[in-house]
């Protein structure tokens, strides 16, 4: 008997074979929710089964849960997916990934000419005359959806960011349309006079607004109760109610609002090396006194933007530092003084002694800073609580920085007074990048010595100034306004964060943790408070200029920037009051 033909064997099929199609479904949706996006819509249009099969609700999930550890998922669904989307059907869903694949590959690319966003045929009447100004002091886009701005004359203004309240104008704007955007909501604040500051925070879960102003005679705490997220009724103007919660009547009229922590019912004030918390639940005022006075350096520094952290820890962002203020463990809201009465109160300050935490940068002088939401995680076998924050700072000499904040917390002390009252022991400040606008003379080569220096230390050929700048809200992507020497063009530059260089910071946080307890902070400042021209191994921020501007009257300047970091969507608005949709 004969062997076969090994010739004949290859040749011949084999008796049984196996396609994609014939693997459990099961299987074929692992298979498919492994893939990017752009790989699945492909795949899709090689056969009609394939289609269908990627059509499954478990495919576009995993997509979801995988763009989240990349880029900024838009609110509610950016805390936990899997819950927020349980009434989503498997169209929304897919939708919503396809939404945020669009605008990350947008993201970076040049814009059509902005929108000019509408205010009410019948607008409030402003109790002040024109001549005060039109200077919108606070603007933030919440919950990637509305928009809120404030101006000086007690005038509040919503828009939404959603066409017909479904759609985001994204998504018309990626097409090469300028749908209309008209104010949804618009009031006159209770004010007798001119705001000076003004500053506002969501609830937890979206649907409270609370709201701080300081005039020339008062500080008001007002909320507001928003629309549903899901809600896409909203196509007109709406009903919204706000309610005055608070009103003090402080002798000093320059303190300027920085921050409000809804969960705690907490506003943050400052004015100068002054530093006031209140408690509008409770109708409580403290001044905040450091136990151990922060070495400057002898330079004045002032704050600039402030961040809650957590109920008792609250960053603040000076032009020279940043700091870490703790409130001891033992304080409460309900040991303070009491304005009172809702309104019309003079009120004196309680001191409260806290730890403060610093961070000095050396030849740096920041105008203005952005800071990120805190990004909160639990650490460690004691439930250390570990706190990243990221932030923009600009210099108006020397550039734009980008820093991430490290921040390990210890568990919550006993306030009973069995646990002693410890402090946080660990705050880090990395530099992640620098966009770097000035030139360092040359310290070394021939003829050096004879060539004259200014007293600032950079050639006259710098390249501009940064006039504005804005932090997303989970530190990804970032936004800020340039303006070129000799020259009366303004540039938007956009710019994501690199994902390598949050792995750095994970790197960063396995320090802190080895670093021995209390010795943190002050470790992390003898190894990192460097000069920033030594910072040769920071990146510089890649940024893509995607809007342009000529600006020949100094009213048309830009001067505030907000944006929904998710949609992609950036808000300009400049001295006039006027704002502008890109």
């Amino acid at each position: 008997m004969g062997s076969a033909d090994p010739l004949v064997s290859i040749a011949q099929p084999p008796a049984q074979s196996v396609g994609v199609l014939k693997l459990p479904a099961e299987i074929i949706f692992e298979i498919l929710s492994l893939l990017d996006v752009s790989d699945l819509l492909e795949v899709r249009k090689t056969c009609m089964d394939i289609c269908r099969l990627s059509q499954d609700r478990s495919v576009w999930l995993r997509m979801l849960l995988s763009q989240r550890s990349q880029v900024p998922i838009p609110s509610p669904y950016d805390g936990d997916p899997t819950n927020a989307t349980l009434t989503l059907g498997s169209d929304v869903l897919e939708r919503l990934v396809l939404s945020i694949y669009y605008t990350e590959r947008s993201w970076l690319l040049p814009r059509a000419p902005p929108i000019a966003l509408g205010f009410p045929d019948q607008s409030v009447t402003a109790r002040f005359s024109e001549q005060s100004g039109n200077t919108a002091l606070f603007m933030e886009v919440l919950a990637d959806r509305w928009l809120l701005a404030i101006y000086n004359e007690g005038l509040l203004y919503i828009w939404d960011l959603f066409v017909n309240g479904n759609t985001p104008i994204s998504t018309y704007r990626r097409a090469g349309l300028a749908p209309e955007t008209n104010c949804r909501f618009s009031t006159q604040l209770s004010t007798d006079a001119l705001l000076s500051s003004a500053c506002a925070s969501l609830s937890e879960d979206n649907t409270m607004l609370f709201i701080a102003t300081v005039s020339q005679q008062d500080i008001t705490v007002s909320s507001m109760q928003l629309p549903p997220h899901s809600d896409s009724n909203v196509t007109g103007s709406v009903e919204l109610t706000v309610h005055t919660i608070r009103v003090w009547k402080l002798p000093n009229p320059a303190l300027s609002v920085r921050a409000i922590h809804p969960a705690s019912n907490f506003a943050f004030f400052s004015y100068s090396d002054t530093l006031v918390l209140l408690q509008w639940d409770y109708g409580k005022v403290w001044q905040l006194q450091t136990i151990d006075p922060v070495n400057d350096e002898d330079f004045w520094t002032g704050v600039i933007a402030a961040k809650f952290i957590s109920p008792r820890h609250i960053l603040c962002f000076k032009t020279h530092d940043v700091e870490l203020l703790a409130l001891p463990n033992t304080f409460s809201p309900n040991t303070g003084l009491s304005s009172g009465s809702t309104s019309g109160t003079n009120v004196s300050h309680g001191l409260v002694p806290i730890r403060a935490f610093s961070h000095f940068f050396p030849g740096l002088t920041f105008r203005g800073v952005s800071v990120s939401d805190p990004e909160v995680s639990l650490s460690g076998i004691r439930a250390e609580t570990r706190v990243r924050v990221s932030f923009l700072a600009y210099d108006i000499l020397r550039g734009l920085f980008h820093f991430r904040v490290s921040v390990l917390l210890p568990p919550l002390a006993d306030t009973s007074g069995d646990m002693p009252d410890i402090p946080p022991p660990h705050m880090a400040v990395r530099l992640l990048a620098v966009h770097r606008l000035a030139q360092l003379y040359t310290t070394s080569g021939d003829g050096v010595a004879n060539v004259p220096r200014s007293r600032s230390g950079f050639t006259p050929g710098s390249r501009g100034f940064v006039s504005a700048c804005f932090m997303g809200r989970t530190g990804k992507r970032g936004v800020w306004i340039e303006r070129r020497r000799g020259s009366m063009r303004r540039s938007v530059i956009a710019f994501s964060t690199a994902l390598d260089a949050l792995d750095e910071d994970d790197f960063l946080d396995n320090e802190v943790h080895a670093a021995p307890a209390g010795e943190g902070s002050r470790l992390d400042s003898e190894l990192e408070q460097q000069d920033w021209t030594l910072q040769g191994e920071a990146r510089t921020i890649d940024g893509r200029v995607i809007y342009e501007v000529n600006s020949y009257d100094l009213r048309d300047d830009i001067t505030h920037c907000a944006f929904a970091e998710a949609m992609g969507t950036v808000v300009l608005g400049n001295r006039k009051g006027d704002l502008n949709l890109l």
